[in-house]
């Protein structure tokens, strides 16, 4: 079964991605965090790192695109193709009412025209097309409605988060819904959705045994060796060390985030958008998040980040699922 990595903006970012790999197995795709406003041939956006084929491995990286026009994503799949990537992958699940109040991610299920007017051009593109999605903005029915469009329009996969747009990330995921929707879909199917440790994997099998692959999200965030776990390609490190993997990990971002940029006092805000996830895989993760959270100079915030590994002890997968849950006590604001 193949292991995704799910994008997170402003975190798995082109230096997270190579920072991950460089310590880290089990994955066999990536996704950059999605692009938008793709209004000519020569977008800047095809000049930034994050699709540079110097920087990223177009084998395993696919180019996400936010948008519910035909001639953006034409305009982004030829150019992705010239840089050398062979899959474009289109956002249909972003839930954040900025977004979906556009018809742009999970605001696009409730218009299956829209939808089938986007599509239309995908057979006539040199790149495969999959597609990220929920259950729908509203209901399941939005799903089995659009189901039949992405098959005939040549989806190449569809990755479904089993989550309406209205839940957002709250509540549990519905993989029992999902199962009978994809009962007889020919499109390869990727799952994604509290996926927390690595029995979920073995849970979800059981109830989707048709699915090709998982999404990993916020889980992974959590723990890195989520991945290597599900495949069995870790087993041999406990805690300490992999606690030395993950603080050469975070240590190695953080010093590619700071290379180059002129303005440093800004690496603390990316790197403690991952440390909200990062925080719930130690013994006591309320504490860890509260001294991250706190350190408000440059200095000061890699300080912090140094000492929570002598401070604190790394467990591992299992507390994340019950801390990410309880997000609104923990704001990042």
């Amino acid at each position: 079964m193949q292991l995704h990595l799910g994008p997170f903006q402003g975190i798995t970012d082109v230096w997270f991605r190579k920072a991950y790999q460089q310590y880290f197995t089990g994955l066999d795709k990536l996704y950059t965090p999605f692009f938008g406003g793709i209004h000519n041939l020569n977008s800047k956006h095809f000049r930034s790192d994050e699709l540079s084929p110097l920087l990223n491995d177009a084998g395993i990286l696919v180019p996400q695109l936010l948008t519910n026009s035909a001639i953006e994503l034409e305009r982004f799949a030829l150019q992705c193709h010239g840089l050398g990537y062979s899959e474009v992958n289109i956002n249909m699940g972003c839930p954040w009412p900025q977004v979906t109040s556009k018809k742009r991610g999970c605001g696009l299920m409730p218009y299956p025209g829209m939808v089938e007017s986007l599509l239309s051009v995908v057979k006539d593109l040199p790149v495969k097309v999959s597609v990220k999605c929920r259950l729908g903005m509203y209901d399941v029915s939005e799903l089995s409605t659009l189901l039949p469009i992405f098959e005939k329009t040549g989806v190449s996969e569809l990755i479904v988060h089993a989550r309406t747009g209205k839940q957002l990330y709250k509540g549990h995921a519905q993989a029992d819904a999902l199962a009978p929707l994809i009962a007889n879909c020919v499109i390869p199917i990727v799952y994604n959705g509290d996926l927390f440790e690595s029995a979920d994997s073995g849970r979800l099998g059981n109830k989707l045994p048709r699915i090709a692959g998982m999404m990993l999200g916020r889980g992974l965030l959590a723990d890195p060796f989520l991945a290597a776990d599900i495949k069995g390609l870790a087993c041999e490190l406990d805690n300490k060390e992999r606690a030395e993997v993950v603080k050469k990990f975070i240590t190695t971002l953080t010093g590619q985030r700071l290379k180059g940029r002129r303005q440093v006092k800004a690496v603390p805000g990316p790197m403690k958008e991952l440390w909200w996830y990062l925080s719930s895989s130690f013994d006591q993760p309320v504490r860890v998040w509260r001294q991250i959270r706190k350190a408000a100079l440059l200095e000061e915030f890699l300080d912090v980040q140094a000492e929570v590994f002598s401070q604190y002890e790394w467990i591992g997968s299992g507390f994340a699922r019950k801390f990410l849950q309880n997000e609104e006590e923990f704001s990042l604001d």
